[in-house]
């Protein structure tokens, strides 16, 4: 089997397109896809201090929508990262050091 070799510049960006897509008229050879990854964080505030939470849960840009809630959390979250390393540092860097945030649960969508 012969392996292709690719200008360094060129391996990059053949790694950003979804498998099967065309970008400027050609194939994805590698089939890598590079989808942005969205989850729901489930966020226990501290008690007392659960708008004040939500408050700063919202000032992060790559929070999509959080509301306070019912129910054994106090606020949900939709995040979206570009990869699940990245979410990973944005729950436990981001969310959970924001003001008043006392623990997090952080669920993946797969679909």
């Amino acid at each position: 089997m012969r392996l292709l070799r690719w200008p360094r510049c060129v391996g990059p960006r053949l790694l950003l397109l979804r498998p099967g897509a065309y970008h400027g008229g050609r194939p994805d050879l590698l089939g890598v896809a590079a989808m942005a990854v969205h989850a729901y964080v489930l966020v226990h505030a501290v008690p007392g201090r659960a708008m004040e939470a939500l408050e700063a849960v919202r000032k992060i840009a790559e929070v999509k929508v959080a509301a306070a809630v019912t129910g054994p959390h106090d606020i949900i979250a939709l995040v979206e990262a570009p990869d699940v390393p990245q979410l990973g540092e944005l729950v436990t860097n981001k969310i959970q050091t924001a003001r008043g945030v006392a623990s997090t649960l952080t669920c993946v969508v797969v679909r």
